[in-house]
């Protein structure tokens, strides 16, 4: 078993992979010193004369089961059941320890969720297998405990320097899911936020300001501005929820345009923006064409040599390729120089990958440092409008109107 186990079984899901990380680390660290004690925060107490035959496997077969994890040594067997995302199932629970009975050796059934209470599954088929087995040998674990308990075995001083390292990546993979339990509020933390709020006050009344006259000095130049009612500021992922902590802060404000003389009404599934990044103290100005239409695919196939000849003209101009989920557009990393982009980039099949495609211009937030900076942002604003007009990346008139936003930008965007 190997930390890549998953996709060497083209076991690509979130969950399983999760697993093959967690336990096919395990696998490489030393027993003694992070396996076995970690086994025994977990209910297994492996004694000294069996460390040398413990072994971990993925998914192995027993009978007509398959438990993500078994633990086994000359004397003991436990099945681990991980679950992430997906419900956790009485009759797998049943199935599996049943089986795991069966093999003859002392036995130990663990299911690990990251619930807050026991899972009704789990009540449930203990409460089945009490009337057969009498007390079972079974035990409910959080993934937040796992991440607690390997947060401590990587301060050990008895363990190794790799095995170390390899907790550590596990940890923060675990940490970074939000796998973890209530560590503390550092003060520290509070004060920065709170010493802030009159910077961003001040940012967020010249931004307005900004917006205001950038409207205005657009519209001389027959660009229209479509929020006119406010400001987008986008989250990476989506929804605000008590899940998703990263979507709590904006990462960029962007401010949508038309031009005027686009005859069509999906103005936000294609559109003029100026966007200020929070982040990379970048600004882009661009046009954002939502990929997961199929009439937008079907335009920008058909364009692309066109695209592409159009593209060499404008140097400056990179290109992202966002994938899900909708509000990914806040993941600046898959920009790449519009002179890298060959034809197969925008073939049908590629472009079925993405959400957003995005051309745009970029410069340092630092250029806004004067009044000067407005004319520039018209300018590079009429570039893209100019280049959007060349390569024809607008839909057809006749399409399917869609004369509001899309209900996702209402739900998860704030104006």
């Amino acid at each position: 078993m190997a930390i890549f186990e998953a996709e060497a079984r083209r076991r690509t899901g979130e969950e399983d992979t999760l697993t093959s990380r967690v336990f096919g680390a395990l696998r490489i660290t030393d027993p003694a010193t992070v396996t076995v004690p970690l086994l025994k925060r977990m209910g297994i107490d492996i004694e000294q004369d069996e460390v040398d035959s413990l072994e971990l496997a993925l998914w192995p077969q027993y009978g007509g089961t398959e438990p993500d994890v078994a633990i086994t040594t000359k004397t003991q067997l436990a099945f681990i059941e991980a679950k992430l995302d997906s419900p956790s199932s009485a009759e797998q629970l049943e199935r599996e320890y049943r089986q795991g009975k069966q093999v003859g050796k002392r036995f130990k059934l663990l299911l690990v969720t990251k619930d807050y209470r026991q899972p009704d599954a789990f009540h449930e088929a203990w409460s089945s297998l009490q009337r057969e087995f009498g007390e079972p040998s079974m035990a409910w674990l959080r993934w937040q405990n796992l991440t607690a308990a390997l947060k401590e075995i990587a301060c050990e001083e008895t363990i190794d320097s790799v095995s170390r390292r390899l907790l550590q990546a596990v940890v923060t993979l675990l940490e970074a899911k939000g796998l973890r339990g209530f560590n503390g509020i550092q003060p520290a933390w509070i004060e920065t936020v709170s010493n802030s709020l009159g910077s961003y006050s001040a940012l967020c009344k010249e931004l307005s300001v900004l917006a205001q006259e950038l409207a205005n000095m657009a519209a001389t130049r027959g660009l229209e501005m479509m929020t006119q009612s406010g400001v987008y500021f986008h989250c990476d992922g989506g929804s605000r929820n008590l899940f998703t902590p990263d979507n709590w802060y904006p990462k960029y404000f962007e401010w949508v345009f038309k031009d005027a003389s686009w005859d069509f009404s999906q103005f936000w599934s294609y559109h003029l923006y100026v966007r200020l990044y929070l982040n990379t103290k970048e600004v882009w100005i661009g046009y954002a064409l939502d990929a997961s239409r199929t009439v937008t695919r079907d335009l920008l196939s058909r364009r692309a040599l066109v695209l592409l000849e159009s593209l060499r003209e404008e140097p400056e101009m990179c290109v992202a390729f966002l994938r899900p989920p909708y509000m990914a557009k806040a993941n600046i990393d898959a920009a790449q120089p519009a002179t890298e982009l060959t034809p197969q980039h925008f073939e049908e099949n590629n472009l079925k990958k993405y959400y957003w495609i995005d051309f745009a211009l970029r410069m340092s937030s630092a250029a806004l440092g004067s009044p000067e900076a407005l004319h520039t942002l018209v300018q590079r604003l009429i570039d893209v409008r100019d280049f959007v007009n060349r390569a024809e990346l607008w839909p057809e008139p006749s399409e399917p109107a869609e004369a509001q936003e899309p209900a996702e930008i209402v739900e998860e965007e704030t104006a």
